[in-house]
Order: C-alpha cells, then sequence, then structure tokens
C-alpha cells in the first residue's frame, strides 16, 4: 500500500467498495447477483438493501420478490403511522410560530429518491432556532414522546433524541438539534437564517414542513459524513449513495448555488478534498465539472476535517474537547453512560455484569 493510500482520508473496505458499486453500477451486478446475497445482512445493515431489491428486480425468485414487497410493505407502513402520529404535534409547534427544517434521511426521502421506502431512515432529525429549542422539547414531552436515554448528556446539549413507541417494538425517534452539527466551529459558519433561506416546504401527507434543499442538503451530507470518519464514528453506504444522487441529480442552477454556498461559508477546501477522496469509489461526471469551479486554496480553515491524524492523537484531542465542552463530567459521562443506555447497547443483561461491559466499553475505545 503507498503512503498516499495509507494518508489518504477515507479508506473503505473491499466488502464496503463491492456494496456501494453494485448500487452504483448496475451492470457489475447482472452475471452474479446470486452472489450478492450472500451479503443481505450487509445491504441492510447499510440502509442499502431496498435500492438493491428495486435495481434489480428482474433477477429476484419468488422467495426474494416476497421478502423485497414485505420490507416496501412494512416501511410504508411504518412511515405512514409516524407521519400520522407527530401531525398533531406540528400542529401545536405551527401555534407557537416555531420554524422546524427537516434534516438527513427523512429530509431525503422526499427531496431526492423516487420512492420514500427506498431510503431507510430511522430517527427523524429536527432542527429548530436555539431559543425555541426548550419549547420544542416540551411540546414532544408533553405528547407522550420521552428521553431516549432517560438523561441528557453533558456533551450533547445541543440536540436530544425523544422516542414514543408506535406499536410493538417499533418506536418513533425524533433527534431534535439547535445546531448544524455538533461541531462548534462548522455550526458557526451555518447558522439558522441561512439554513432557512436553504429550505423549501415539502409535502408530507398529514402536514407541510421545511426541509433542506438540495444545495444545503449535499453540504450537510458531505459535513455529516467527513465527521463521522474523522470521529471514527459508525457510519452507513446510503449515506455516500446520498452525495452520489444529489450530485447527480441536481440542476446546473442548484450546483451554481453550491459553488456559491461553500465559497460563501468558507467550506471549498474541505468539499473538494473530501469529495476527491470519494472519487475512487463514486466515479461521477458531475463531480468533474464542479471540482474545476472549486478553489480549494479558497479557506484552508476547515481541512482538519479531512486531515489524517494518528490513534492516539485523536483521542487526546477528543478528551480534550470533551474536557473543555463540559469539564470532567462530560468525560465521566461518555466514558460511563447510564443503565439505560448499556443495556440499550449490549442487551439486557444483569445489574451485576454492569461493570464488565463499562471496562469493555473503555477497553473497546482505547484500541479500536
Amino acid at each position: 500500500m503507498t503512503e498516499e493510500i495509507e494518508n489518504r482520508f477515507l479508506n473503505l473496505t473491499e466488502l464496503e467498495v463491492l456494496l456501494l458499486s453494485t448500487i452504483i453500477d448496475s451492470s457489475k451486478t447482472s452475471s452474479n447477483f446470486e452472489d450478492l446475497l450472500k451479503y443481505k445482512n450487509d445491504y441492510f445493515k447499510n440502509g442499502l438493501l431496498p435500492l438493491l431489491y428495486n435495481q434489480y428486480d428482474s433477477n429476484l425468485d419468488n422467495v426474494e420478490k416476497s421478502l423485497a414487497k414485505k420490507i416496501k410493505q412494512e416501511a410504508l407502513l411504518v412511515e405512514t403511522l409516524t407521519l400520522n402520529a407527530i401531525s398533531t404535534i406540528f400542529s401545536q409547534i405551527e401555534v407557537e410560530e416555531i420554524v422546524i427544517i427537516l434534516m438527513k434521511g427523512w429530509c431525503l426521502k422526499r427531496t431526492l429518491y423516487t420512492e420514500s421506502y427506498l431510503r431507510p431512515a430511522a430517527d427523524i432529525d429536527l432542527l429548530v432556532k436555539h431559543s425555541d429549542y426548550e419549547k420544542t422539547k416540551e411540546i414532544f414531552l408533553k405528547n407522550g414522546f420521552f428521553i431516549a436515554n432517560g438523561w441528557q448528556p453533558e456533551l450533547s446539549k445541543f440536540q436530544i433524541c425523544l422516542r414514543k413507541k408506535l406499536y410493538d417494538n417499533n418506536y418513533i425517534e425524533v433527534d431534535l438539534h439547535y445546531k448544524f452539527c455538533p461541531d462548534p466551529k462548522v455550526s458557526r459558519a451555518v447558522d439558522f437564517d441561512l439554513l432557512r433561506k436553504h429550505s423549501v416546504l415539502v409535502d408530507y401527507g398529514p402536514f407541510k414542513l421545511f426541509a433542506f434543499d438540495r444545495p444545503i442538503a449535499l453540504l450537510h451530507s458531505i459535513i455529516h459524513l467527513a465527521l463521522h470518519i474523522k470521529n471514527k464514528e459508525n457510519y452507513k453506504l446510503i449515506w455516500f449513495v446520498d452525495i452520489y444522487m444529489l450530485i447527480n441529480t441536481m440542476s446546473t442552477k442548484e450546483k451554481d448555488v453550491f459553488i456559491s454556498l461553500i465559497n460563501q461559508t468558507g467550506f471549498t477546501s474541505v468539499t473538494a478534498n473530501f469529495l476527491n477522496n470519494c472519487e475512487h469509489y463514486l466515479p461521477m461526471k458531475s463531480l468533474e465539472m464542479m471540482s474545476r469551479r472549486m478553489n480549494s486554496s479558497h479557506s484552508k480553515r476547515f481541512d482538519y476535517i479531512t486531515r489524517h491524524e494518528s490513534h492516539t492523537f485523536f483521542k487526546i484531542k477528543k478528551y480534550y474537547f470533551l474536557y473543555k465542552l463540559g469539564g470532567w463530567k462530560s468525560i465521566f459521562q461518555v466514558l460511563f453512560p447510564s443503565v439505560k443506555h448499556m443495556q440499550k447497547k449490549y442487551g439486557d443483561f444483569p445489574r451485576y455484569l454492569l461493570i464488565f461491559f463499562y471496562i469493555k466499553r473503555i477497553l473497546f475505545g482505547l484500541f479500536r
């Protein structure tokens, strides 16, 4: 492996490259579709299974067709029940004259994909002004939602996960944010007024809601994925597909707006760096034209997002950031989260094993 590849920000595994390529380029799947079905669970975990079944419908046998139909029906049922369940809440929020903007997966379901079930999305990510955050949270809590982990970590004061039972083991999960992303430097560059300016009104059946337009959705998708990779957090391959589809479906006018947006906010260099990394895995003709118009020397202030770092340096910096954010309390909450959080992650274990799972969590975090 060359030094250039070793220091590349984005290094996907062979399996990840295979999964992505079969979604992006259908010609790679026509002759060996049956072989790919052994990776069915990997497609599912990465949010790609509905797309796989949809693209290669003619390759499916009766068993797989039945499964594809079941996945579609269940996804549409959950979506319908979810939208009906939260429509009353959005009516109450509208009365309070609170502006809500939809982000991430639930935004892209209707604004990017031909059918909403093709873009699996668990959490509904909502963005409000900082001044409306507590009031909005209270409206959800009064309507039967509860704080998912039973507590609010010091580290994530800028967002909270709210949950409500839908049916059986299905829950509605709402992530309420008042920042564009967890990185404070990035969030200062992209304020709520700018995000509202780059939002469009989308029809969700029982109600209409503001959602990111394609230029700001592309910027958010890039920054969101890049920060997950930088922070060595889990990511899904469907996020790469989002970026691929956004770039390849944007109109000339939308591309002009995107170039203007990243120049205005200072994300030109980091965007160019990230997309150049993606080019190894996502061949995009539109990207070449956009890259030529990106002046990568325009601003370097966000280049730390895609800079290669040693494992040790990353860990030291992470805990220093935690300390600056909330002192020793933040570090303690990250190392020793609530029992509910631990049982959600590791299963319903006896309480006397809690110390064992805390040790496992810490060691895995140090050496992964």
